[in-house]
């Protein structure tokens, strides 16, 4: 099964699929589920990527930025979703309808 994950690149299309569905469907709260995928193995190998590669060894201040700026973001995205009520009224998007 690892083998085929790593042949196949089957996580690199499931996240593609996560993408397009997320544009296709508006679902603004997905990307806080990309992005944690793409959190996860950073936080494990200690690099992660903006706009070029940045290790936690060689640049822990930025790293740990980097780090924090993508859970504020994947926290928002899913609190806005799913919990509104926990955000400040003018932070909320307002874009879903409850039924």
């Amino acid at each position: 099964m690892k083998n085929a994950l790593k042949k196949y690149k089957l996580k690199a299309w499931f996240s593609l699929l996560l993408i397009i569905a997320s544009i296709l469907f508006s679902l603004t709260w997905l990307w806080g589920v990309i992005i944690l995928l793409w959190l996860i193995p950073d936080l494990i190998s200690g690099n992660t990527y903006l706009a070029e590669p940045v290790s936690r060894k060689e640049s822990p201040i930025l790293y740990w930025a980097i780090v924090c700026v993508w859970l504020i973001i994947i926290t928002y995205l899913l609190v806005d979703r799913f919990i509104p009520s926990l955000l400040p009224e003018a932070w909320q998007s307002g874009y879903y309808i409850t039924y």
